[in-house]
């Protein structure tokens, strides 16, 4: 788990939040600092005895939406990722999957839905809401093979996406072909992250290549000389005289 927290002025200097009793202001600080790195709280009681609050500060939050009640005494920060940027090689999900997956992520803001996943059936309520006449859209919610991306991906992993790998698709500005090759690259390598989809995306955009021929082509001579490397490595092995 990573170990910086972060807190942003823009929720704890607003008048509603300083009109709270300091009390529950020092029990959101404390949460905010102790939440794991999707922000879910699961000894809320134990920090409220070290620091002296009661149960009255903590129905503040709740009813201020400062925290979000979720099952088995379990609570999140409703405003986690607007306070916190986790670098993606050290954040670790939540181990409260089920209790994540009946909320959902409105612009970085955690809220409540009624919706169940199902069996099998992949929860699309943990993709961020997204407006299809925005001027923000990018390439990330267009379609694979009649998927939404996000769709497409989770059926790929056998997984719902962590709101971390959602905030590195929401990044991705390509073609959606060019999402399709870097997807299959990493399904070939058994390498089926997100993290590795982005590091495939990165190098491609870095050798400057525009268009899926010359990804393919790329590859090619890629594996080609890789080959044509691991051959010369066993003919030395064989023949060390060479």
């Amino acid at each position: 788990m990573a170990v910086k927290r972060m807190m942003n002025t823009n929720i704890i200097n607003t008048d509603e939040f300083l009109s709270m009793p300091m009390s529950a202001r020092l029990l959101y600080y404390d949460f905010c600092m102790r939440g794991d790195d999707d922000g879910f709280i699961d000894s809320p009681m134990k920090i409220m005895k070290l620091n002296g609050c009661s149960n009255d500060d903590l129905k503040v939050l709740v009813a201020k939406n400062y925290v979000i009640p979720c099952d088995k005494g379990i609570f999140v920060i409703t405003h986690w990722f607007i306070h916190n940027t986790i670098r993606r090689d050290r954040y670790n999900p939540t181990m409260y999957v089920e209790e994540r997956n009946k909320l959902k992520i409105v612009d970085k803001v955690y809220q409540k839905t009624d919706d169940e996943v199902i069996g099998n059936q992949l929860a699309t309520n943990w993709q961020p809401s997204i407006e299809k006449n925005s001027s923000n859209n990018s390439n990330n919610i267009e379609t694979i093979d009649g998927k939404i991306v996000f769709d497409y991906l989770q059926e790929e992993f056998g997984k719902l996406l962590s709101p971390m790998e959602i905030e590195v698709v929401r990044t991705w500005d390509y073609d959606v072909e060019i999402i399709k090759l870097a997807i299959k690259e990493a399904s070939t390598s058994n390498q089926r992250s997100i993290k590795y989809i982005d590091k495939i995306l990165y190098n491609w955009k870095q050798a400057n290549l525009k268009n899926t021929k010359e990804i393919i082509d790329y590859c090619e001579r890629f594996k080609n000389k890789r080959k044509k490397s691991q051959l010369r490595k066993s003919s030395t092995d064989l023949y060390p005289e060479l």
